[in-house]
């Protein structure tokens, strides 16, 4: 927690932009903090003892699963368990292991290799399973995962905005929320970056910035790049393709951590409005392309 609040500040207070770009980059790799790592730890063991499930030498049931991933959750616990919690909640609704693979893929884009490479000490080879179908851990599960959403929660942008959701004005609180109903929609990527516009107040330039605000803002730049890229542009027409250009740039340019770049944008619009040239004539595309230069 004291991590993530000390990097939220540097994203949003460092002297240059560079250096608040990287603060950013670091602090979507670090998990929300708030919770307790001991909880973590006691919780698995807790479950583990209670559903009598084989520890160390402590006999019981022989779990191959949950013995490689209370390794990791004892010594590295990140926020891909959150990930791991849910898709081991739904084999056990299932009772079918490849759908924990399945499920884990589609989810979170997790494969079995990075699985596998989830290594706590050199004894181990990482969470390959199989697990037991033990419906009887769905209780103990589901409260488990509340934990690890405690601890590692605002890496996703659903849980950023659960927790920053108190810290906005009641009118971002909706767009937020409606963006999340609807993110499938076409229109989301100009969304995020006039919700973006709008937060700016609440975090930027504070001395202190609320870290789950700066959280769900890293979240949303994040999630923006994920549609943007998910575009076929080559089926684009030229309107659209500005279009997206236009909203990409500006997302670039949220925070004012590169000048030349919003002068660029500028520019680029200026430009792209300009009516001394036809649209898409030789003319408009040299003005365009003075505006890309820059």
């Amino acid at each position: 927690e004291a991590m993530a609040g000390m990097v939220a500040d540097a994203a949003a207070n460092a002297e240059d932009g560079l250096s608040r770009q990287m603060y950013r980059a670091a602090l979507a790799t670090l998990p929300r903090g708030g919770g307790n790592g001991d909880d973590i730890r006691m919780g698995i063991l807790q479950i583990m003892r209670e559903h009598g499930i084989k520890e160390g030498h402590r006999p019981g049931i022989d779990d191959p699963f949950i013995a490689q991933w209370h390794q990791k959750l004892h010594s590295n616990t990140t926020v891909d368990d959150i990930a791991i919690c849910k898709a081991y909640l739904h084999f056990l609704h299932t009772g079918n292991w490849e759908d924990f693979w399945t499920h884990i893929f589609d989810s979170s884009k997790l494969t079995r290799e990075d699985l596998a490479g989830m290594k706590a000490g050199w004894q181990t080879n990482g969470i390959i399973g199989p697990a037991c179908h033990l419906p009887q851990l769905i209780p103990s599960m589901k409260h488990f995962l509340w934990i690890l959403q405690t601890t590692h929660g605002g890496g996703s942008l659903d849980s950023a905005m659960k927790f920053a959701h108190g810290a906005l004005p009641g009118d971002l609180q909706w767009d937020v929320s409606d963006l999340l109903t609807n993110r499938d929609a076409w229109w989301v990527p100009g969304k995020i970056v006039t919700i973006r516009e709008k937060m700016l107040p609440v975090w930027k330039n504070d001395s202190h910035p609320n870290r789950d605000v700066v959280m769900l803002d890293v979240g949303l730049e994040k999630f923006f790049r994920q549609k943007v890229e998910g575009m076929d542009v080559g089926a684009m027409k030229g309107d659209d393709k500005l279009a997206v250009l236009d909203i990409a740039v500006a997302n670039c340019c949220v925070g004012g951590d590169f000048p030349r770049l919003t002068e660029a944008l500028a520019f680029l619009r200026r430009a792209n409005t300009a009516d001394h040239a036809e649209k898409w004539s030789k003319d408009w595309a040299q003005v365009i392309d003075a505006a890309l230069d820059t």
